[in-house]
């Protein structure tokens, strides 16, 4: 009785079909009986590629998914000496529908046609699964050709048209200042070995400000913002970055160097002015600044209110050491802000004693709690001629527009603080 069960076990027993793992693969073994399946390798990183390749991430370790030989490229196949089809070691599904390559079925062979007197064709099956293999290879070699001039004209564009700073080391001094308002590469190289180390451990980025520009070309980008005027789709284009990553990399250093070079102790002790004390200065020895008031454009918003003019009229109070180096600036105010409010409100007086002298013009600052030289010279000519280069920044000569995200007085802080660096640190040429 036993025996006759397990007989008809065996006589009833039916083959399970195999199915393709691979999504949109539609291939079974019970409509394609010629068509090989794989199992999946056992060793772990190899495993891993052909999991990685077929896009299954949430693939679990089955013995019974099985990827066909749709997808292997045909030297990927050995036949053994049983006629069975094996893959060779290492190799990986590459052929899928969404790289626009699907492998054609096999050709189902014919019995040739009865034979004719004046014809003589031989037609086997190696015959047939040779045509299919080389029109399979002709159609992968053709799509790695298009997906290989994609990338050549991508590095074409990208070798066109990216900016970084390693050009401007062989670069002349000027085109070194018309781009970055440095006067030469070796100021411009001392001032990132300054601000580098901060750059790594304080500096705290916008969302969005991660790209994959080295810092140093990110400070190339800002410089040419502040110098050229450039608006951040501009420098997007030229840096290879996409226009709101340009945006928030110019609101990252703008805020990064305000805090940075606005720490350090800008109001210079009297025994290092009266040590850089110029021959102009010979006669007012004591005199640890000049002051006046600053006026710049920029289109943008004015300070406390909502307009938005095509250019605003603003100014601050700034105060330049006799050898030339910024040591104070004021917030920004709008042009009808009165002087006297100014310079009470701006906290340059606290700065200020009976031990202190300045320069400043006729009729400025009368109740100042210090000592006043009013000279024939113009304090107003001597520290507008010191700014030059702040009004060399295009940014603010009124032509170029600012974003509304940027914070005017911080630019305008930078460009000044910057001025104790692009000419020197101590505002020498």
């Amino acid at each position: 009785m036993n025996g006759f069960r397990l007989q008809s076990r065996v006589r009833f027993k039916r083959r399970t079909a195999r199915h393709c793992f691979v999504p949109f693969c539609s291939s079974s073994s019970r409509h394609n009986p010629t068509l090989s399946f794989h199992s999946f390798p056992s060793d772990s990183v190899l495993r891993a590629q052909w999991v990685a390749k077929i896009h299954r991430g949430n693939f679990t370790q089955s013995k019974h998914a099985r990827v066909c030989g749709r997808h292997f490229l045909p030297g990927d196949f050995a036949v053994t000496a049983e006629g069975q089809t094996k893959l060779h070691k290492g190799a990986v599904p590459v052929l899928f529908q969404w790289n626009h390559y699907k492998r054609p079925e096999p050709r189902s062979v014919r019995s040739p046609a009865p034979a004719v007197a004046d014809h003589d064709y031989c037609w086997t099956q190696s015959v047939a699964l040779g045509a299919d293999e080389l029109v399979t290879e002709n159609d992968v070699l053709q799509h790695t050709i298009r997906e290989l001039e994609v990338q050549l004209v991508q590095l074409q564009n990208q070798n066109r048209s990216h900016v970084s700073i390693r050009p401007l080391a062989g670069v002349s001094d000027e085109e070194v200042r018309f781009y970055t308002r440095f006067s030469s590469f070796k100021h411009f190289e001392v001032f990132w070995r300054l601000v580098e180390p901060d750059v790594k451990t304080k500096m705290e980025r916008i969302t969005g400000a991660e790209t994959t520009l080295l810092p140093v070309d990110e400070l190339l980008l800002f410089l040419m913002f502040l110098s050229l005027g450039l608006p951040p789709r501009d420098l997007a284009e030229r840096f290879g970055v996409p226009g709101a990553a340009a945006r928030r990399i110019i609101e990252t250093w703008a805020h990064f160097l305000y805090t940075v070079l606005g720490s350090n102790r800008l109001w210079v002790p009297p025994e290092v002015v009266r040590a850089h004390l110029p021959a102009e200065f010979s006669a007012f020895p004591d005199t640890q600044a000049v002051l006046s008031y600053v006026s710049v454009s920029c289109r943008a918003p004015l300070p406390d209110t909502a307009e938005l003019p095509d250019a605003s009229r603003l100014k601050a109070l700034v105060g330049v050491a006799p050898h030339g180096a910024v040591t104070f600036v004021s917030q920004l105010y709008a042009a009808s802000t009165s002087d006297r409010w100014i310079f009470k409100h701006c906290g340059v007086a606290r700065l200020l004693g009976p031990d202190v002298a300045i320069m400043a013009d006729e009729g400025f600052l009368a109740d100042a709690p210090c000592k006043v030289y009013r000279p024939a010279m113009s304090s107003k000519a001597y520290v507008e001629r010191s700014l030059r280069w702040v009004r060399e920044n295009r940014l603010f000569s009124g032509d170029a527009p600012l974003p509304v995200c940027l914070s005017v007085h911080e630019l305008f802080s930078v460009a000044c603080f910057l001025l104790n660096y692009q000419r020197g640190l101590l505002g020498t040429s």
